[in-house]
């Protein structure tokens, strides 16, 4: 994947480039290595597809929902604790491309989101 990188490290080798890129690199280097279907790492999935562009965006959105939930107070103590396991979980798997885990924490974090911002409207008024 750090190859993938450097090769285009701004812009990356596009969406879903991940597996072909990495079946022409490990091409007859054994089973183990050729069946493989992502790093295992949301951020170098996002890096070697997307470059420090697409990097970039993903911190944003990060540190939006991390702000987000913190200026709900409380009630956002949900949405920061599902977008916490999505930030981590991601540094040992692709837990955004990965439908077992990307489907059930976003939909948590969408719902643990919108609870935080509906108290903070209640508690603090319109």
């Amino acid at each position: 994947s750090f190859d993938m990188i450097r090769e285009r490290p701004v812009l990356g080798h596009g969406t879903g480039s991940w597996k072909a890129q990495w079946a022409q690199r490990v091409k007859g280097d054994g089973d183990l290595l050729e069946k493989q279907t992502t790093p295992h790492n949301e951020y170098l999935l996002i890096a070697t597809q997307l470059g420090v562009i697409g990097l970039y965006q993903w911190m944003v959105i990060l540190v939006v929902y991390f702000r987000s939930a913190r200026q709900a107070g409380r009630a956002g103590d949900a949405a920061l604790l599902v977008w916490t396991a999505i930030a981590w979980s991601a540094q040992f798997s692709v837990a955004i491309r990965d439908a077992k885990f990307a489907m059930p924490l976003l939909l948590i974090a969408a719902l643990a989101l919108a609870a935080s911002q509906h108290s903070a409207r209640r508690l603090n008024g319109p």
